[in-house]
């Protein structure tokens, strides 16, 4: 099974290229990159969700 034909839509075409998903975007100076850092809680100090979503009860409090 072949994926489908791309037809071009009507319309003034895009200003700019359209970056494919593995392409890496441009950084102005002094911009860090946050791919490949991980995630952690303040209040618990878990990883993978934020203190908003954080199942342990607030400890930073008391």
């Amino acid at each position: 099974m072949l994926p489908p034909v791309e037809k071009t839509m009507p319309g003034r075409p895009k200003k700019n290229k359209r970056k494919e998903k593995n392409e890496l975007k441009k950084l102005k100076p002094r911009q860090l990159n946050r791919a490949g850092l991980i995630m952690r809680c303040r209040t618990c100090g878990g990883e993978g969700h934020n203190r908003r979503s954080c199942l342990q009860p607030n400890t930073i409090g008391s």
